[in-house]
């Protein structure tokens, strides 16, 4: 988890989180037993990524499913692509996937763009 700091004042949590060069202060309240702290932080740092927003991979990430490069690793850093979807829930459950952003890379000589699970620390906007 990136860094966080937060401080409880009269039933009001806040909670500052730093995300590469994103940096979001938000006050969010008090939470109930049916949602608990992380999953508070968790949909914060996901609430500013959007489905068909651009994106840059900006870490090393190896992947193994590159359509030219099957079975083989394969780099990521610097490629672009689109968001195609936000994991926040399953069957209308609340889920925390380590990698909750589905990311579609157009990919010259493929016959279909491949798409990949990223962490939102691995991805920048572009």
């Amino acid at each position: 988890m990136p860094d966080k700091a937060a401080q409880d004042f009269n039933n009001v949590n806040i909670v500052k989180v730093s995300v590469g060069r994103l940096f979001c202060g938000k006050i969010v309240a008090s939470y109930t037993d049916s949602c608990s702290y992380t999953d508070l932080i968790f949909s914060e740092l996901l609430s500013f990524m959007k489905a068909g927003d651009r994106v840059r991979v900006s870490t090393p990430v190896v992947l193994y499913h590159h359509p030219k490069h099957r079975n083989q690793p394969h780099n990521a850093e610097g490629m672009e692509g689109t968001i195609k979807e936000v994991l926040t829930d399953w069957q209308g459950r609340p889920i925390s996937p380590n990698f909750p952003v589905v990311v579609e890379f157009a990919i010259d000589g493929a016959k279909r763009p491949f798409k990949a699970h990223m962490a939102n620390t691995e991805l920048e906007m572009v």
